[in-house]
């Protein structure tokens, strides 16, 4: 996923995917913070989960091109399944301080909550226009 990419076609989808791109930027950004952040509370977690879950799915619609499906879900996949290896089997065993620990955790967290809604969309986008072909 590039933040900046030129497409053959101008006007309106170009803008859009320069729209996507920003709401990528912002949505990370957000994700980063958010995992600074102590102590959030059950609002304040749901609110963020809810904004990234929505930033997620404009992603899914507006930065990924037919080009990109299949390089984002096999990115997503790995990344999900490295996340879970890395959280269960790697950080444990560097003996990082514990509020490391979790700070490291919440920001995985926060991306990957941002990241499965566009995925979702994308493979959803995918499987629509697969059926469509046949």
């Amino acid at each position: 996923m590039v933040f900046k990419k030129k497409l053959k076609k101008e006007g309106k989808k170009e803008q859009l995917v320069e729209y996507g791109s920003l709401i990528f930027g912002i949505g990370i950004l957000i994700a980063l913070i958010a995992g600074f952040i102590p102590n959030l509370s059950i609002t304040a977690t749901n609110v963020l989960i809810g904004t990234l879950g929505i930033l997620g799915i404009i992603i899914g619609f507006l930065n990924i091109t037919k080009e990109e499906e299949t390089k984002f879900l096999v990115a997503i996949i790995s990344l999900v399944i490295l996340l879970q290896i890395f959280f269960t089997a790697t950080l444990p065993a560097l003996n990082f301080p514990k509020s490391s620990i979790l700070i490291v955790g919440k920001i995985f967290t926060n991306i990957i909550t941002l990241l499965v809604p566009a995925a979702i969309v994308v493979s959803l986008k995918v499987l629509f226009l697969t059926a469509k072909d046949e």
